[in-house]
C-alpha cells in the first residue's frame, strides 16, 4: 500500500525497524541508537527500536513521509517517518471486539469502547491480548518462540469552542522464550562433516550444523527470552485563534524496560549466549503554530527532546573462553563471560518551520528550514566477569 516502505525485524520480535527507499537501520542490539526513519505514535516520537515494535490495534490510519523531515513537527530524521494514529474518542457510543483462534493454541483478543461522559468530555479504552504456544521445536530442551503479550490504551478528549485537549495513557508487556531459526555455528566441511570454529587451550570447538529438519527445529541448550515493558503518557493540546492561527502543544513521556538473552551459537554447546538490557526514559515537548490563508500555509515550531538510558550488553562465553585458553571456567574458577554496561544521554533543542505558497491550482512552492542543537554523552565500560547462572 505504501511503495518503497519495508518493515524489518532483524532478530525476531525483540526490535522493529522501517526502511524507506532503502534507508533504515537493522542493528537490534542498541535501543540507544535512533533510526534514520522516525516512528511516531499520536504525534509523539519513539526513540527506542524495541519501543517501536508495539501492537497495532484500534488505529484510525498510518501516515508515511518519505525522505528527510524535520520542518513540520517533532524529531528530525534523514530517511522519513511513520506515524501511527489511534482512533479518537467520540461523544457517541462506539465499541468493537475481535477474537482470533489459530494454530499453536493461539488466542488473540482485541477490543475497544468509547463514549461521551459529558457534552464536552469523551473517553475511549482499547486493549489487545495475544498468546500462543511455541512454534520452534527444541530437540534438547524447552520449545521456543511462544507468544505472550498485551497492550492497553486509555484516552480522554475534552473539546471546547476554540480547541481541544487529548490525554493518552498507554502500556504494553511482552514475555516470551525466543530462539533462532535453523542456524550453523560455522560452515561444516562437506566431506568430513566436521568444522572448527575456535582451536586453542584445552578445547577444540567443533562447528555445529543443524540436521535438515526444517527451519522450525533446532537444538538449543540455552533458553533465550525477551522481556519488554513500555509505558507512556501523551498530552495534546490545541487552541485556534480567530485569525486562523492554531497553537498546538504535544507533551510526551515514554519509558522502556528490556531484558533479552539468546542462544547465539544455536547449538547444544554452551559456547556463546548474547545478552542485552535497556532501561530508557524520554521526555519531549513540541510547540507549534500553524497558519492558513487563501494561498499560504505556514508552520513554525520549537522542539525539545531528552533521552536518558542505562544499557548493557555482553555474553555468556564459557566454552569460547576455554577454547582461547583463559584460566578457569567460571563457577569460582575465573571469567566465563563479558559484560559491558553503559549510560547515554541525549538532549536536543530545535527550531523549525515550513511555508507552502500556492502559485496556481497545480503548482505549489514549498520551503522549510530547521536549526538543531544537540548534545550526546556516553559512559561505557567493559568487564570480564563470572556468570553464576
Amino acid at each position: 500500500m505504501s511503495p518503497g516502505v519495508t518493515t524489518i525485524q532483524p532478530n525476531g520480535p525483540s526490535s522493529f525497524f522501517v526502511s524507506i527507499r532503502g534507508v533504515g537501520q537493522n542493528d537490534f542490539s542498541g535501543d540507544h541508537q535512533e533510526s534514520p526513519v522516525a516512528i511516531y505514535m499520536d504525534e509523539a516520537y519513539i526513540s527506542a527500536a524495541s519501543g517501536a515494535g508495539f501492537q497495532l490495534f484500534d488505529l484510525e490510519r498510518i501516515e508515511v513521509l518519505r525522505g528527510p523531515q524535520g520542518t513540520l513537527f517533532g524529531r528530525n530524521a534523514t530517511g522519513g517517518l511513520v506515524h501511527y494514529i489511534s482512533k479518537r474518542p467520540t461523544n457517541e457510543l462506539d465499541a468493537y471486539s475481535k477474537i482470533t483462534f489459530a494454530r499453536y493454541n493461539q488466542i488473540k483478543f482485541e477490543g475497544a469502547m468509547g463514549a461521551g461522559i459529558t457534552d464536552a468530555l469523551s473517553a475511549r479504552l482499547s486493549l489487545v491480548r495475544n498468546t500462543h504456544d511455541a512454534y520452534i521445536t527444541n530437540t534438547v530442551g524447552k520449545d521456543l518462540n511462544n507468544g505472550d503479550d498485551w497492550a492497553l490504551r486509555g484516552q480522554l478528549l475534552y473539546e471546547f469552542d476554540s480547541g481541544e485537549w487529548r490525554l493518552i495513557a498507554k502500556a504494553g508487556d511482552q514475555d516470551i522464550d525466543s530462539g533462532f531459526f535453523e542456524h550453523s555455528t560455522s560452515r561444516v566441511n562437506p566431506i568430513t562433516g566436521l568444522g572448527e570454529l575456535v582451536t586453542g587451550g584445552n578445547l577444540t570447538q567443533l562447528a555445529w550444523q543443524e540436521p535438515d529438519d526444517g527451519v522450525h527445529t533446532g537444538s538449543y541448550n540455552f533458553i533465550g527470552y525477551n522481556k519488554i515493558k513500555t509505558e507512556g503518557l501523551t498530552s495534546n493540546f490545541s487552541w485556534k485563534f480567530e485569525n486562523d492561527i492554531t497553537f498546538t502543544s504535544v507533551t510526551d513521556y515514554f519509558s522502556l524496560d528490556k531484558d533479552y538473552i539468546e542462544d547465539s551459537d544455536a547449538s547444544p554447546a554452551d559456547f556463546f549466549n548474547f545478552l542485552l538490557t535497556s532501561d530508557l526514559s524520554q521526555i519531549s515537548q513540541d510547540l507549534r503554530l500553524n497558519g492558513y490563508g487563501e494561498n499560504l500555509h505556514w508552520v513554525a515550531g520549537l522542539y525539545y527532546l531528552n533521552i536518558d538510558g542505562d544499557f548493557a550488553n555482553g555474553g555468556h562465553t564459557r566454552q569460547y573462553f576455554e577454547a582461547l585458553g583463559y584460566p578457569g571456567t567460571g563457577s569460582g574458577g575465573g571469567a566465563n563471560g563479558i559484560y559491558s554496561p553503559f549510560t547515554t544521554s541525549t538532549k536536543s533543542l530545535a527550531l523549525y518551520g515550513q511555508l507552502e505558497y500556492k502559485l496556481s491550482d497545480s503548482l505549489t512552492l514549498i520551503g522549510g528550514a530547521r536549526y538543531s542543537r544537540e548534545k550526546k554523552s556516553q559512559d561505557f565500560k567493559s568487564y570480564y566477569v563470572e556468570f553464576t547462572s
